[in-house]
């Protein structure tokens, strides 16, 4: 389905700027990418309308080469920044939404489960995640960045992580 304007569309639960982009992920799961030259107050065209998810869209992050999606409903996205396709997916099974994703390095994301479980994925050399972390702290308010060398993560105590494998570290 084609949008027209961003005044026609469902609420907006992630959004991330990336180079000539700006990427808006939907409660409905859809994906709209719009080109950065072209948002104005007056004119908003939309350049692309991706549906990879079937619900909210809970977090996008970047990296060069690739834009990351993450959703409610237990799917990480990969996609070509310059093309703006599909490179690859992975669908959680155990049917936990997926809070937020970020990259550690050009080819590694971090996913953080709604459940606070934490998973690292080499998305060109892997099928699937592997289980950094496991945890089961429904409601918790979680989070998760990258700093250097280190993922910290919020779910219900704060970790640090060392982001290569493997990844505890020893104090």
């Amino acid at each position: 389905s084609n949008i027209t304007s961003i005044d026609t569309i469902t609420d907006i639960t992630a959004i991330i700027l990336c180079f000539e982009n700006l990427w808006l992920g939907t409660i409905t799961g859809d994906i709209i990418i719009m080109e950065n030259e072209r948002i104005t107050f007056q004119e908003k065209n939309v350049m692309e309308l991706l549906s990879p998810h079937t619900q909210a869209i809970t977090s996008f992050d970047k990296n060069y080469a690739h834009i990351a999606s993450s959703s409610i409903d237990g799917v990480v996205t990969i996609w070509d920044n310059k093309t703006l396709k599909r490179l690859t997916a992975y669908a959680f099974h155990n049917r936990s939404g997926i809070e937020k994703v970020v990259f550690t390095s050009e080819k590694i994301v971090w996913i953080l489960i709604c459940n606070g479980s934490l998973y690292a994925w080499n998305f060109v050399l892997d099928t699937q995640p592997l289980l950094v972390h496991k945890e089961n702290s429904l409601g918790n308010i979680l989070n998760m960045c990258v700093q250097g060398n280190y993922v910290l993560v919020g779910t219900s105590k704060l970790m640090l992580w060392y982001k290569e494998y493997p990844q505890h570290i020893n104090l």
